[in-house]
């Protein structure tokens, strides 16, 4: 997948995602049920152990799964395709979301991110 982005960008090029936080022990996240969605991980988490995203939604709800690989592997492909700046952003908190919800509502979900903004440069 990395290649394929990378052969479609021009040098110079830029991608950016949202991704799974590899970052996170999600074996040990809190819930996030009050964001309308829950993870969970069966065992340790491991290199490509599958992480199970459950969305609830008003019409019900639906479970996707993805596996989790770390950072390095994350940035081992990344390079070997032809990205040579690679940068992890965490979420950042909306001031519509602060003021209507406060700090606590989000303190879960900012202080152990599930997912993760990736910038790369080719």
């Amino acid at each position: 997948m990395c290649r394929g982005v990378a052969r479609a960008l021009k040098s110079g090029g830029r991608f950016v995602t949202v991704n799974c936080n590899p970052g996170l022990d999600f074996s040990k996240a809190p819930s996030y049920r009050k964001y309308g969605f829950e993870t969970s991980v069966v065992g340790e988490l491991r290199e490509g152990a599958p992480i199970t995203w459950t969305f609830h939604l008003a019409d019900g709800s639906f479970s996707i799964e993805n596996y989790h690989l770390d950072i390095a592997a994350h940035e081992q492909c990344l390079r070997a395709a032809g990205f040579n700046q690679i940068h992890w952003h965490g979420p950042r908190l909306a001031p519509e979301g602060q003021a209507e919800f406060g700090d606590e509502h989000w303190a879960d979900f900012m202080n152990h991110p599930p997912a993760i903004f990736l910038e790369c440069t080719k």
